[in-house]
């Protein structure tokens, strides 16, 4: 995953209107439009075994869990600019957050499962931001 342009910075707003014109799957960080590449056989195996071993075991309890592409607005007191982005997996217990086409607020986790093609922006861009 790398950002679209490398020099140009988009509003929210602009950002919006990209996303609404674009197939691809876009993640939104301060400014910095990143587009994921299309998931690998093996990575869409273990996110449909860890999706439905995490549905059976959520059923009948106040959380639940989403899978890609769902949109998380990250936005709490610590979290500064926007963060748009789409989790692998993502454990919601607080439902006040759901929007029709989105989640606003903090997950109570987020599960990327990373790949040769995503792994330093899940692990550098993404985890920076998520662990302060």
């Amino acid at each position: 995953m790398g950002p679209l342009s490398k020099n140009i910075k988009l509003s929210y707003k602009e950002y919006l209107e990209l996303k609404e014109k674009s197939d691809n799957i876009l993640e939104y960080i301060d400014g910095i439009v990143y587009m994921s590449p299309s998931p690998s056989t093996k990575h869409q195996r273990i996110s449909s075994k860890l999706h439905a071993k995490l549905y059976n075991f959520l059923e009948g309890k106040s959380c639940e869990v989403l899978h890609a592409p769902f949109d998380i607005l990250l936005k709490n007191n610590y979290i500064e600019g926007e963060k748009l982005v789409i989790p692998d997996l993502s454990i919601i217990c607080d439902k006040s957050g759901f929007e029709d086409n989105k989640y606003v607020g903090v997950p109570s986790l987020i599960i990327e499962i990373l790949s040769p093609s995503n792994q330093s922006h899940d692990l550098v861009t993404k985890l920076n931001f998520i662990a302060n």
